[in-house]
């Protein structure tokens, strides 16, 4: 599951040894942070410490429990109070650009598939 939220861009997977755990993972330590420090306020729950990896496709990560997980994705969502996202996040230049090129790639995905809706293909 890929997450994009105003702390950060996330990738949550399924541990690999280990069902009742998931990773969570990001590609900058400072999402990681700020999603530890975002539990820690809204949900008094200590995330275990980043764990970094220059040899790992996300180079940041944390463990935890699938239950715990789940508490972190409630808060996520409850979160949300904002009407637009891209505004929401703006101000980090290089982040900036970044999510508008992933939000331009699916922008174009989307015409791509509705143009195809449309003519029966």
């Amino acid at each position: 599951m890929w997450l994009f939220t105003r702390h950060g861009f996330y990738s949550v997977v399924a541990h690999k040894d280990n069902p009742h755990r998931v990773l969570i993972r990001a590609r900058l330590l400072t999402d990681l942070e700020r999603l530890r420090k975002f539990v820690r306020e809204c949900l008094a729950i200590e995330l275990p410490a980043v764990v970094e990896s220059c040899n790992s496709d996300y180079a940041c990560r944390v463990t935890i429990d699938r239950t715990a997980w789940e508490q972190v994705a409630r808060a996520l969502a409850r979160d949300v109070d904002y009407p637009n996202f891209k505004n929401e996040v703006h101000g980090e230049s290089d982040r900036d650009d970044a999510y508008m090129r992933i939000w331009s790639v699916m922008r174009d995905l989307q015409r791509q598939q509705t143009r195809l809706h449309k003519h029966g293909r």
